[in-house]
């Protein structure tokens, strides 16, 4: 009887710890990268604007090449998006889609995970006119619950999403900004 005691003690003690750090830790995480592409803006805002195209650049595509994609509206208009399920958890399961368009300036996405843990983002495409070049700066804003929070102490988060934006911007810089109209595979 002894033992239990003590393992509903330690199990007290940790929970009692966890919620308290949760007070103390960050609720929520922002981030930007930025990469000039040697493109005109408005060319660069079509092809962000259709998310058929995004996989040609995305730094997450060749992590599993049998995702199953869907999707869905008309590309370029506010609810344009896709969804996407995949067996590994590197990838899991989500949809994306665009909540407001500003042309040729501005793309906002919202992104939901679905699995293997639920979660939300908003994201924003920046474009700026350089002449017959464009700066694309991506944005990332979520918010943590208390438990994630916590976990985000053992975890950069930030610093592994900084390395994937700046592989994808890198990418999207080394694309043919043409539609690519190739399909991906659907489900």
């Amino acid at each position: 009887m002894k033992i239990v005691k003590i393992i509903f003690f330690v199990l007290v003690a940790i929970a009692a710890t966890t919620l308290i750090t949760s007070f103390f830790t960050p609720k929520s995480m922002d981030m930007e990268r930025s990469i000039v592409v040697n493109a005109p803006q408005s060319t660069v805002y079509q092809y962000l604007s259709d998310f058929k195209n995004m996989n040609y650049w995305s730094p997450w595509y060749n992590i599993d090449p049998e995702t199953k994609y869907n999707y869905f509206g008309e590309a370029g208009v506010v609810g344009h998006g896709y969804t996407w399920k995949s067996d590994n958890n590197d990838v899991g399961t989500g949809n994306m889609s665009f909540t407001s368009l500003n042309y040729p300036n501005q793309l906002n996405y919202q992104l939901k995970f679905i699995e293997p843990f639920e979660s939300k983002a908003n994201g924003v495409f920046n474009l700026e006119n350089q002449g017959e070049k464009t700066k694309v700066s991506w944005t990332f804003h979520t918010d943590f619950s208390r438990l994630q929070s916590v976990f985000m102490l053992f975890i950069d988060m930030k610093g592994m999403l900084e390395k994937d934006f700046d592989k994808g911007l890198s990418q999207l810089q080394q694309a043919n900004l043409v539609s690519n109209n190739t399909e991906m595979v659907e489900e």
